[in-house]
């Protein structure tokens, strides 16, 4: 439907949209690995199917597919049975960015260290991924691409100023984005 928006948009009237998917069964609490192989056997040739659509539209530098989730895993199981125990919500989870402004076939950000958290986020002896790279960090960098002028972004992004500069801080390694 969203390339079907796309493919009308001179029709419509319309410049730059966003436009919201959603698929929902990542809420895998056990089995995660064989239930994760699954999602990516339906997400991948339905990413790659709207990407070459994108592409026989001549479109494909304009768009930008970008994947959010509100929740990660956890690294240990919340118990030791296996009929019933599985991975638990966590934060400082992935996404998956496409489109031909990409900078694709890197990883960007930081991979967080696989380590049980000490100090204030020693909450939970399980594991807790902790993120390297603020979703304020990553919104500002997709808010620039799609025209959002730098005075607007801390109204999108409004803890992006306790971050890094993702445009100007290297560390950051936030550059996946062409802006030209």
């Amino acid at each position: 439907m969203i390339a079907k928006l796309i493919a009308g948009r001179d029709c419509l009237g319309n410049g730059r949209q966003i436009f919201f998917a959603s698929m929902g069964g990542f809420d895998t609490h056990r089995d995660m690995l064989p239930a994760h192989n699954g999602l990516m056997r339906q997400l991948a040739p339905a990413l790659s199917a709207f990407n070459s659509v994108m592409k026989s539209l001549g479109v494909d530098d304009d768009v930008l597919v970008v994947s959010h989730s509100d929740f990660a895993r956890t690294l240990t199981p919340n118990g030791n049975d296996p009929g019933s125990s599985g991975s638990d919500h966590a934060w400082g989870g992935n996404s998956i960015v496409m489109g031909g402004p990409v900078k694709g076939g890197k990883i960007y950000g930081h991979y967080p260290s696989l380590e049980t958290a000490t100090g204030p986020d020693a909450g939970s002896s399980r594991g807790r991924w902790i993120p390297q790279t603020s979703v304020d960090q990553f919104g500002a960098v997709c808010s620039k691409w799609f025209g959002v002028q730098d005075a607007d972004l801390a109204a999108i992004s409004p803890n992006l100023d306790r971050f890094p500069d993702p445009f100007t801080d290297t560390s950051t390694n936030l550059d996946f984005v062409d802006f030209s």
